[in-house]
């Protein structure tokens, strides 16, 4: 009658010690997993901010140019129209420069 008693606490007693492994299994688990999404978001983190890097670069060499292209054809609009003379704004009747006030300056 005392085996039988017994028994069951045993069997308690290792449930009780197994469970307690499996709970620190998943809590190890759970850290990694939580240093595995901490690497990935700072991989990511760094891949957005090369990426936003690398477009402000391109974009101020592309205003550059732009800004370049737009200066000589202000500057061919100058010689073909120096002062703001006769060009087609005048011609048809528009004085007031709206449409390309850099040559009616």
């Amino acid at each position: 009658m005392i085996a039988n008693q017994g028994f069951p606490i045993a069997l308690s007693i290792l449930l009780i010690f197994r469970i307690d492994k499996f709970m620190q299994e998943i809590v190890v688990a759970q850290k990694e997993g939580y240093w595995q999404i901490l690497e990935n978001t700072k991989e990511i983190h760094n891949t957005i901010t090369n990426l936003n890097q690398q477009n402000r670069e391109y974009y101020s060499l592309r205003f550059g140019e732009v800004q370049k292209e737009l200066s000589g054809m202000k500057v061919e609009l100058q010689e073909q129209y120096p002062g703001g003379g006769e060009c087609y704004c005048y011609r048809i009747g528009i004085r007031s420069g709206r449409n390309h006030p850099e040559v009616h300056r």
